[in-house]
């Protein structure tokens, strides 16, 4: 929702960093609001090395 709302320029480009990040914290927040584990929402460390490589070199690319 809060990229289709900067996309459509409801939401200022300029604070587009701001509504993201409390965009996370909203979903975080229902996250421990209903208590799922990390392992429920995906963050494990069993993959973390390859994925944080891989999106560092999509990150650099950009």
């Amino acid at each position: 929702m809060p990229v289709l709302l900067i996309y459509l320029g409801l939401v200022p480009f300029s604070w587009r960093f701001y509504i993201l990040i409390l965009a996370a914290v909203a979903i975080l927040a229902i996250a421990q609001l209903y208590q799922f584990s990390a392992k429920e929402l995906g963050i494990t460390k069993q993959n973390f090395s390859s994925s944080f490589s891989a999106i560092a070199i999509l990150v650099g690319l950009v």
